[in-house]
């Protein structure tokens, strides 16, 4: 055969083995081949809008019977020159700024997950359709290193390219979820699906047709908080409009420290700059779940956060159940950085990583919004201090969860007991006597949000946990100091039968109307210790304190 049928595989045996055993991924793998489809488009796109200025860059997978996939795309084709070299692994392309930077995707995705695939391809402006099969046991048992390629002729507006992949790696495509890699496709090049211009014009794509397993990809963007300032919503509601929760930024650079070799082969620093661009966002009540977090992209796709989403320190703070945490959500978009080879993390080390993060929190902790032009907001503080509103509905549904249970004869029994029960000072001397042998879990330190107004004089509250089972809470009032001291017994029952009590914020919630009911009580205390001013001023302060 002519040698220009033929076209180069050259490499060693094991490093193809090498290539099959890779840790990746079938979602790893369609990517790779989605970027080389959106790398052709990109560089064909002008020479293709000559031919047809209605085009549109279609991508197709589909998984026949079981047996074979197939990714086909309309964009360039792969000409001559790139075919020759199409095949051959660890040949970077001349271009490494664009998709397929690294030279080894195609070839890399085909070979993990198959056996046996085919290439057929026609460039614009090319009249030739060239077409190659590559049977991964001959070529590694043969140590082949050209395989021949077939041509025939077509019309030179043609362009396509279609990579069948057969004898499927069982241990590679048994498990896999259609839904699932339908989603996360979806998820990772939002960027190309995007219908919705406005807002995300900054990073927003040339439409693609995305068509995965027979269902065409539609990407829904995540709404946003739309409601008042928490501080304007204090106690009672006030007729201030409510404000659209979103904020993006511009291109703006960040320098850092890089180490790189020299050419003496010794390590030295030098500034670099990563630019960032994006926009942080607060998701409405109760539309959280699977939404929050931060997805961080590179070149118009998702490289980190798409398993598992990204929540820098901060921005969402440590805990997974505050309301920052679950409330905030954003996309970060980066230029001038790396990026690793299975294109699922940027290469920033951790003290940049926290630079760019600090920069972002600022900058969201001091947003203006042109309704509110002599105004800065705090997005974070927004996110963690906003409280949903009634909602009828919802209160209905939580009211008939009540379940009315039958009283038992246990409970008979103890309703004796009760009864004959006299509360007296003795009484409470002796429970906080034997309270005196808990176990202290912690003691809540105090500042000044541990202070409060009961009647004219300002109270310290301190909270302690204990290991106290036979009493929710006990109280000291220590007149003199003015110090109030609530000792809360985490082994009671009410936390024994019930583990989601201890979750945030239920936990918070429940602690809170504990502070309210025990100032409460010093209130009617101070005053004519009535027991329904204890309710009165229960009422009062609950506001106060839950807010």
């Amino acid at each position: 055969m002519n040698d220009k049928n033929l076209v180069s595989i050259e490499w060693e045996s094991s490093g193809y083995s090498v290539l099959k055993n890779l840790n990746s991924s079938v979602l790893g793998i369609f990517c790779e081949f989605i970027d080389n489809s959106l790398q052709s488009y990109r560089e064909q796109k002008n020479e293709i809008l000559k031919y047809d200025k209605n085009y549109q860059l279609k991508i197709d997978i589909d998984y026949i019977d079981g047996k074979e996939i197939i990714i086909r795309d309309n964009a360039g084709g792969i000409n001559q020159k790139n075919f020759k070299r199409a095949l051959k692994p660890a040949n970077k392309p001349e271009d490494t700024t664009g998709y397929n930077e690294f030279g080894l995707g195609m070839k890399y995705a085909a070979v993990w997950i198959s056996n046996e695939w085919e290439l057929r391809s026609s460039a614009i402006g090319e009249s030739v359709e060239r077409s190659v099969l590559f049977d991964y046991d001959k070529v590694v048992s043969g140590n082949i290193k050209n395989l021949p390629f077939k041509e025939k002729h077509v019309r030179s507006d043609k362009h396509f390219t279609e990579v069948r992949l057969r004898s499927l790696e069982s241990k590679h495509v048994s498990n896999w979820q259609w839904e699932y890699l339908r989603r996360k496709i979806t998820y990772i090049y939002r960027n190309f699906i995007r219908t919705e211009s406005s807002f995300y014009s900054n990073w927003k794509e040339d439409y693609v047709e995305f068509n995965v397993f027979g269902e065409t990809l539609k990407w829904e963007e995540y709404n946003f908080l739309k409601e008042q300032w928490y501080e304007d919503r204090q106690i009672h509601f006030n007729d201030n409009k409510s404000i659209e929760w979103k904020f993006k930024f511009d291109w703006m650079p960040i320098s850092y420290d890089e180490e790189v070799l020299n050419q003496d082969g010794e390590i030295e620093k030098r500034k670099s700059n990563i630019e960032i661009s994006g926009f942080v966002g607060i998701l409405p009540d109760g539309e959280h779940k699977g939404k929050n977090g931060f997805s961080l992209f590179r070149r118009g796709r998702v490289v980190e956060g798409i398993d598992k989403r990204v929540f820098p320190i901060d921005i969402s703070g440590k805990s997974a159940r505050s309301f920052k945490y679950i409330r905030l959500y954003g996309e970060l978009h980066f230029r001038n950085v790396d990026i690793s080879f299975d294109k699922t993390k940027l290469a920033i080390n951790k003290e940049t990583r926290d630079e760019i993060f600090t920069v972002i929190s600022s900058l969201v902790k001091n947003v203006e919004f042109p309704e509110f032009p002599d105004k800065k907001f705090n997005f974070i503080s927004q996110a963690d201090k906003h409280r949903a509103k009634f909602s009828r509905p919802t209160a209905k549904k939580a009211i008939e969860s009540i379940k009315i249970r039958q009283k038992t004869d246990l409970d008979i029994k103890a309703e004796e007991v009760l009864k004959n029960k006299v509360y007296d000072d003795d009484y409470e001397y002796k429970l906080l006597n034997s309270s005196k042998s808990e176990v202290e879990i912690i003691e809540l330190p105090c500042d000044e949000n541990s202070k409060i107004y009961i009647g004219n004089h300002e109270y310290q509250v301190i909270l302690k946990f204990t290991e106290m089972d036979h009493q929710l809470y006990l109280i000291v009032d220590e007149k003199i100091e003015k110090k109030l001291i609530i000792t809360i017994g985490m082994k009671h029952i009410i936390f024994q039968n019930n583990n989601e009590l201890l979750k945030t914020p239920m936990f918070n919630h429940l602690v809170q109307f504990i502070k309210c009911i025990a100032i409460s009580e010093v209130k009617a205390s101070n005053g004519r210790d009535n027991a329904k001013d204890v309710r009165l001023a229960f009422n009062d302060y609950i506001s106060l304190i839950l807010n």
